[in-house]
């Protein structure tokens, strides 16, 4: 295995997207904006089509672990994870039929999951040892790809299991939401909106001022003086602040009208491709000028 490359946050919840991309080079770009518009921490791509000579197709705060197919066209899998997770590649385990991408993720309040892609080639029969080689990796499992999914031990409720019409590729992406087991707090942080914060500050239409003297001449005068100013301070601030969730993803999303423009350029190429050559040529170039 190559370089290990071990990140710093341990989330206690994931957004795990997988994808046949039936060959992943021509689409980089459509990957890079999915990752980003579904804040996906873990991509698991089957079907690359990469062999040892071609490079790996990088994307900006993303790790991938890549297990190509050997002997043979097509085939070949692959993982991308954000790299501010706490997680490492490992060697896929021999394997007869079966073809795998592996990784370790550690987790806040979850023992550290083993995640697999993991490619089964339809002329070939799914063997029971294949399966159990991957289970046998770690006590918490999660295989995912062209055989659906399959969950060991995992102690994190499935929020969502959702398809898009996105990406070109005759299958379609799904993107899995594993959240907090019931009662946990979520982690959040304070936003403030700071030019509002400001004008709220330069402005002395305030009870908590209007109460102040012009002339202090006690100390008891001066107490009462400070605490209004700081309730005055504490009042503005928790009026231009919000609290919001925390999240490990470092990209800033996308505009809204752009993810849109974005979806629809995808979900238009996955239904031209399956009319006419000329039609879905038409198509993405209009989409591609609207963008």
């Amino acid at each position: 295995m190559a370089v290990q490359h071990t990140g710093r946050t341990k989330p206690s919840s994931l957004t795990v997207a997988f994808f046949n991309a039936n060959g992943i080079r021509d689409q980089k770009e459509e990957i890079v904006y999915f990752l980003r518009d579904h804040d996906v921490d873990i991509m698991l791509v089957q079907e690359t089509f990469l062999k040892p000579s071609v490079r790996d197709p990088k994307i900006a705060n993303y790790t991938l672990v890549r297990n190509d197919r050997l002997t043979g066209p097509k085939g070949g899998t692959l993982i991308y994870y954000k790299r501010s997770l706490h997680c490492i590649p490992l060697d896929t385990p021999p394997l007869a039929n079966l073809e795998a991408s592996v990784c370790r993720i550690a987790l806040t309040g979850h023992p550290p999951v083993i995640i697999a892609s993991a490619y089964q080639p339809p002329q070939k029969p799914l063997l029971e040892a294949d399966i159990s080689a991957l289970l046998n990796l770690g006590p918490s499992v999660v295989i995912a790809g062209d055989l659906n999914t399959i969950l060991k031990d995992i102690r994190l409720n499935i929020n969502s299991i959702e398809t898009f019409i996105e990406l070109c590729s005759d299958h379609r992406p799904i993107v899995l939401e594993l959240g907090r087991s019931a009662g946990e707090v979520p982690q959040t942080k304070t936003i403030v909106d700071w030019r509002k914060l400001k004008v709220k500050l330069e402005s002395t239409n305030s009870q908590h001022l209007d109460s102040i003297p012009d002339k202090i001449d006690s100390p008891e005068e001066a107490n009462r003086a400070i605490s209004a100013l700081s309730t005055h301070l504490t009042s503005a601030v928790e009026e231009w602040s919000r609290k919001v969730r925390v999240s490990s993803d470092r990209y800033t999303k996308l505009p809204a009208d752009v993810r849109r423009l974005i979806r629809a350029k995808n979900s238009a190429t996955v239904i031209a491709r399956q009319i006419t050559k000329s039609g879905y040529v038409l198509c993405k170039t209009r989409l591609n000028n609207a963008l």
